[in-house]
């Protein structure tokens, strides 16, 4: 039996000996790449032609698909392939442009690697001499002309970037100013605004972050789309933002606090800014789009009395003032809740919810109203106090509105499930402001 299996064994090597000795000449496996193409940070448009080579000489090539995949990771389909090299693989595009793999040949080996792209590309010259582009003069050629709109939509173009402004029905302004070389193909740029209150329910964003405001409470939605429909997220240069505001919509703001906020996908992330308060105008720069906003930290206001080498009767007579400041505002409110303030209300009846950064009668209505109890007043001195209402809904109107919320619980948050307020005006809170206004208007009917 041993004898057999030994003579059989030598027979099976006689008959590997040809075999091996000719795979030797076979050729190895080749690499296969897939994943996606970029080039200065933009997905590749379909239809774009990748080359990989080996030092120079030319392998293979393959055609961008959707979304700039240029091969998927499915095993029956096509992929870039690299066959045996002993030379540094590179990945090529038409114009050129070229990518130096980071590794080495590796026979058979399947690998997830997309492919980034850089092109630099160099300004236009601006035209020199005083050729003709007919005639046989020598001029060069000209800077291009930058697109620039005041609609809120512009389409940029490599040489020359562009620019547009979008000015909001309550007139604040924001512009988007993209530089050139910042995009590699003709790019559409748009700016829209949506509220707070639109996006956050939506679930596009979160609310500010504690102790900030939202100015104006608006959210500005910015965004790039490629010629092939793309969109387009990231830029080789950073993009120029600038916002502007006006004095009343910060007026319960820190105007120094005032900054540039973008969403990243999970939080309100400041951008460095600069705060122009000559021209009332906050800017920054990105390079990458989201939904931004322009956002500041609300004012805090402190009286601090200096007793420092008081005698006791300077202590006296300091409370003695203080008391009798305090008796000077409670006549204001109780003044307040007369006819005399009631001016502000006349013809108003509240039709539409009320938030953070609206304007209109009906909000000067809401903060009279608000104004006309001690435990609800928007202010005891200054902007948004009895006698000095606005039309602007700020900061300290949205607090007055938790307190007046929260003070009629049971009519305004229990009926649908809140037990604290929230600073919105909407339908039961609506229905208690025109409750209180038609208790007014009656009283005042049969005097």
């Amino acid at each position: 039996m041993i004898k057999k299996l030994l003579k059989s064994s030598i027979i099976f090597m006689f008959f590997l000996i040809p075999i091996f000795g000719f795979a030797q000449d076979f050729p190895k496996f080749p690499m296969a790449f897939w994943g996606k193409a970029y080039l200065n940070n933009q997905l590749l448009p379909k239809d774009t032609k990748i080359h990989s080579f080996c030092g120079s000489n030319l392998i293979d090539e393959i055609l961008v698909l959707d979304d700039g995949v240029y091969a998927h990771s499915k095993s029956m389909e096509d992929k870039l392939l690299v066959k045996e090299c002993d030379q540094d693989i590179f990945f090529k595009l038409d114009d050129g442009t070229s990518l130096k793999y980071d590794g080495y040949f590796q026979e058979g080996l399947t690998i997830n690697k997309d492919l980034k792209f850089i092109k630099i590309i160099a300004p236009s010259p601006a035209r020199t001499g005083g050729g003709s582009s007919s005639g046989g003069g020598s001029g060069g050629s000209s800077t291009p002309t930058t697109p620039t709109t005041n609609t809120g939509e512009v389409t940029a173009t490599p040489s020359a970037g562009g620019k547009t402004t979008l000015t909001t029905k309550d007139g604040p302004t924001v512009k988007i100013e993209v530089p050139a070389n910042a995009i590699v193909s003709d790019t559409k740029f748009e700016v829209k605004t949506s509220t707070m209150e639109e996006v956050v329910s939506a679930g596009t964003t979160g609310s500010a972050p504690q102790s900030f405001v939202m100015v104006g409470g608006k959210v500005y939605q910015l965004t790039a789309t490629g010629g092939s429909g793309q969109s387009i997220t990231t830029f080789s240069k950073d993009v120029t933002l600038s916002f502007t505001y006006t004095d009343e919509e910060i007026e319960d703001l820190d105007e120094d606090s005032l900054k540039v906020y973008r969403w990243n996908g999970t939080e309100w992330v400041a951008l460095p800014s600069t705060v122009n308060k000559a021209t009332n105008t906050v800017s920054a720069t990105t390079s990458q789009f989201s939904n931004f906003a322009l956002m500041g930290e609300e004012k805090t206001e402190e009286t601090v009395v200096d007793t420092t080498g008081m005698t006791q009767d300077q202590l006296r007579a300091e409370i003695a003032r203080l008391i009798a400041l305090i008796a000077t505002l409670q006549a204001q409110i109780a003044q307040s809740q007369g006819i005399t303030s009631s001016g502000a209300c006349d013809g108003v009846t509240f039709s539409r919810s009320l938030s953070l950064g609206m304007t209109g009668d009906d909000v000067k209505c809401l903060q009279t109203i608000l104004n006309r109890s001690v435990d609800t007043q928007i202010a005891v001195s200054g902007v948004g106090s009895i006698g000095n209402e606005t039309n602007y809904f700020g900061g300290l109107t949205r607090d007055s509105v938790i307190k007046f919320q929260n003070k009629y619980t049971s009519e305004v948050l229990t009926p649908i499930g809140l037990t604290t307020g929230t600073g919105y005006v909407g339908g039961k809170t609506i229905a208690k402001l025109n409750q209180i206004l038609g208790r007014r208007l009656t009283l005042n009917y049969d005097r």
